[in-house]
């Protein structure tokens, strides 16, 4: 999974997106759904900014971006190569999902990304969707995990279900 700012084209089965990731980032303070939450000392957060796009001509749903019902962007995974897993205290994550080629780790994997915000929210509704040809700015965090963490070895990855990986 290496990483990059070039836009990939995703698909959950039945929507299909173009998405953009930056390069995955720390920090001590991160504001999730109105909240102030800050890392203790010598923890951080992991925190990345998702552009999603819908390409086609119908009206697309965000769940798998942006979860209401959880809060959590579902179908994207930080991950790191296996050979830093370890140093970082998440060896036990490496192989843990059969849909990740051994070298990847999906650090996130059973707990998921947090939506701090998603610029296609709309207030009171359960249902989040993405107008034809619109996009969405969302970003996401994971953590507090340890300050030795390297945000540098971390990328975000999009996975549905039985769908192969793809990095962001």
């Amino acid at each position: 999974m290496a990483l990059t700012t070039d836009p990939a084209t995703v698909s959950d089965g039945t929507s299909t997106f173009v998405v953009t990731a930056q390069p995955v980032a720390s920090a001590i303070v991160v504001t999730a759904n109105s909240f102030l939450w800050s890392a203790a000392p010598g923890q951080t957060f992991l925190v990345d900014n998702v552009t999603v796009q819908n390409p086609t001509s119908n009206p697309e749903p965000l769940s798998g971006f942006d979860d209401p019902a959880s809060g959590l962007a579902t179908d994207l995974d930080f991950v790191m190569p296996a050979t830093d897993a370890g140093a970082s205290g998440f060896s036990s994550d490496c192989g843990a999902d059969p849909g990740y080629p051994a070298d990847v780790c999906p650090i996130t994997f059973g707990e998921g990304l947090v939506v701090d915000s998603n610029s296609a929210a709309h207030a009171g509704t359960a249902d989040e969707t993405l107008a034809p040809g619109s996009s969405a700015q969302i970003s996401v965090s994971y953590g507090p995990v340890s300050g030795t963490v390297p945000a540098g070895k971390v990328s975000l990855s999009f996975h549905h279900g039985a769908t192969a990986p793809a990095a962001l």
